[in-house]
């Protein structure tokens, strides 16, 4: 052995031992990129599933066999169950067989069809609670239009609860797969000169290739074949030192694996390619997870896409990033030109400030409000916002979300319960044998729980006066009250004194009432004008006043008993005063008066209402309730009124 061929081989492994070094540095910058693609892709699912789990309503998505496929975690807070109980389930199993077949299936059938199901009911939460909720029933479409399923969205529209994470990510994808170098020719057949042992993931040895026993090219996938030759050719027609391809290659088992293929080009001292070394890395489990969050993420679109409500996301500082069809809908504008605007540039010039400053000032937890927003042609639309911070599951801030409400039917309905409530007060103030009785009621929220009426008993010379107090406010508190009404008229036109017609209501008011937290207040009383005498009962009530100008005092018809609702057993005590005299004034009202606050948080008080009752003694009883309202007004304000407010007041003329 001569000294040349030393020399000659030591230069030979110095070569090796560079091109192995570059290959090494190469394989620690794509495995970088590889980490980066792919915390890119988790964040972007992270977006969609978390637009999903954060939204305030119980959301499910069930396939035509009627088996829920997702549901969020407000639907199993709602009914009580747990994912396990409900993934992959029957409907039938989930929710009971008598539900699903009456009141269910048929919804969820006429919505196969392609038709979206809007309606209102009452439900049962876990708790025991009826529940009034909005429930819709939306086709969910795969991109190519097929319907696959149905979208079912549960809305408390009683109360609303801020929706937490229902769904999680149950496998997390580390990308750590082992790596193959090679080295082979640049000039065909382009045999492969170096092959790392890590090739045995593939069934194979490097002496395999190194051999020719099989060439590299027999491992790649018949329907990537063409493409790669095709690309290498215009590498090399292009003369390009550097490239990446992704294809596939079939194990010596068969199994299919994608690789990411990196490629350098080795060059002379004259600049010529002699040869190509690179680096394979298997992303077979990144290419099944990027097509697994593809899918989930294309789902999790789908359904914010399908949703019935309107769906905007923001940045932090509000401007709009995307918008679902239902929200375009709802503001009457393209979708395409949404983007970029601000929340608020579509309300009105009454609501825009106020939108701006909730979503200016919203930095973390959740905010509920009515406001207007205007559509192009001019037609303001009443909406609910729940809006929230929209956070990835590390905690940080993506942004800002809104789920969109159009309160347009609900409204009508509302004004619809209003006015028949309206329609069972009295209609004008009375004057029944020297007795001047005017009354008034005004509900916080359009229909509310507050009652009074005046009526003829059964005993001739005789009628009735009472106020009434519904626990809660709102159409429930108004549908209870209608009911207490028809079954006190209809019980008052009987025999009986005051106490057993307030029995017999209380009976009748227990038997649907007790367990479910709902009581009424009442203070009942009938006077005879003959005598001037009164009776009554007070159910949980503040007593009636009674202000004599003579004595320039203010006296309380006081007396005992639970409001009603409360337990069916009670029994309740008649009271009598007699002498009701000429100049004398009964008032009969609710806590909402005495218990208004204004800006200041001070409480207007019993002892207001009686100074303007005394300053008014000499005026009419419509005239008194004129007065009384109108200083009520003058205390509160601007301030928003968080009860009813009803007064009667009676006056001896």
């Amino acid at each position: 052995m001569n000294d040349s061929f030393v020399d000659d081989r030591l230069v030979s492994l110095e070569t090796e031992n560079t091109a192995l070094r570059d290959a090494l540095c190469k394989l620690k910058r794509h495995c970088a990129c590889n980490e980066n693609a792919h915390q890119d892709t988790l964040r972007r699912t992270m977006v969609y599933e978390n637009l999903f789990t954060q939204s305030p309503d119980a959301i499910v998505l069930a396939g035509k066999n009627y088996r829920y496929l997702a549901v969020n975690q407000m639907f199993c807070r709602f009914f009580g169950l747990s994912q396990e109980e409900v993934a992959g389930k029957h409907v039938a199993d989930v929710l009971g067989g008598d539900r699903f077949a009456s009141f269910i299936q048929p919804r969820f059938d006429k919505a196969l069809t392609g038709e979206t199901i809007e309606f209102t009911s009452w439900l049962t939460n876990a708790e025991g609670e009826e529940r009034y909720s909005m429930v819709k029933y939306v086709p969910y479409r795969e991109e190519g239009g097929e319907i696959t399923g149905i979208i079912i969205s549960v809305r408390d529209i009683t109360t609303l609860k801020e929706a937490t994470d229902a769904l999680r990510l149950a496998k997390v994808i580390i990308d750590n797969s082992p790596v193959v170098l090679y080295r082979r020719k640049a000039e065909p057949p382009r045999e492969l000169v170096y092959v790392s042992d890590s090739i045995q993931k593939f069934g194979y040895t490097p002496e395999d290739f190194l051999q020719g026993k099989i060439s590299f090219g027999e491992l790649i996938h018949p329907d990537d074949i063409e493409r790669v030759q095709e690309e290498l050719a215009n590498f090399a027609i292009g003369g390009a030192s550097n490239y990446v391809q992704e294809y596939r290659l079939r194990s010596k088992s068969g199994e299919i694996h994608w690789v990411d293929d990196k490629t350098v080009a080795v060059t002379d001292e004259d600049g010529v390619i002699t040869d190509y070394q690179g680096i394979l890395v298997c992303i077979t489990e990144r290419k099944q997870a990027e097509e697994a969050l593809r899918l989930s993420e294309a789902k999790f679109r789908r359904i914010i896409e399908t949703a019935g409500e309107g769906f905007i996301m923001t940045d932090n500082d509000g401007r709009i990033l995307g918008v679902n069809n239902a929200f375009a809908e709802l503001v009457g504008i393209p979708r395409e030109t949404v983007r970029n605007h601000y929340p608020w540039d579509f309300g009105t010039s009454n609501s825009s400030g106020f939108i701006k400053s909730v979503f200016t000032q919203l930095q973390s937890g959740y905010s509920q409000f009515e406001t207007q927003l205007r559509r192009p042609s001019g037609i303001d639309v009443s909406t609910l916002f729940h809006a929230s911070i929209l956070r990835a599951t590390d905690g940080n801030v993506l942004g800002k979300m809104a789920f969109i409400s159009d309160l347009t039917e609900t409204k009508k309905a509302l004004a619809l319960a209003e006015e028949v409530q309206r329609s069972l007060f009295p209609h004008e103030h009375l004057d029944i044998a020297g007795f001047d009785i005017a009354g008034r009621c005004l509900p916080c929220e359009g229909a509310g729980g507050d009652y009074y009426d005046y009526f003829p008993a059964h005993t001739p010379g005789v009628f009735g006066v009472v106020v009434g107090d519904v626990s809660g406010h709102g159409v429930d508190a108004a549908l209870l009250m209608t009911m207490a009404r028809g079954f006190l008229r209809m019980r008052a036109a009987q025999a009986g004194d005051v106490d057993m017609v307030v029995n017999d209501l209380n009976r009748h008011l227990a038997s649907d009432l007790v367990g479910s937290g709902r009581f009424m207040t009442m203070f009942y009383m009938t006077i005879d004008t003959e005598t001037g005498g009164l009776q009554w009962v007070r159910a949980g009530h503040d007593p009636a006043m009674v202000y004599d100008p003579v004595e320039d005092a203010f006296s309380e018809l006081i007396g005992r008993g639970l409001p009603l609702g409360v337990d069916d057993s009670i029994s309740y005590t008649p009271y009598a005063h007699h002498g009701f005299r000429q100049g004398q004034i009964l008032a009969l009202g609710t806590d909402g008066i005495w218990e208004a606050r204004n800006a200041a948080g001070a409480m207007y008080g019993k002892e207001r209402l009686r100074d303007v009752i005394r300053y008014n003694s000499g005026c009419t009883a419509s005239q008194i309730l004129d007065a009384v309202y109108a200083d009520l007004d003058s205390f509160v304000q601007d301030c928003t009124v968080n009860d009813d407010i009803t007064l009667v007041i009676i006056r001896v003329s």
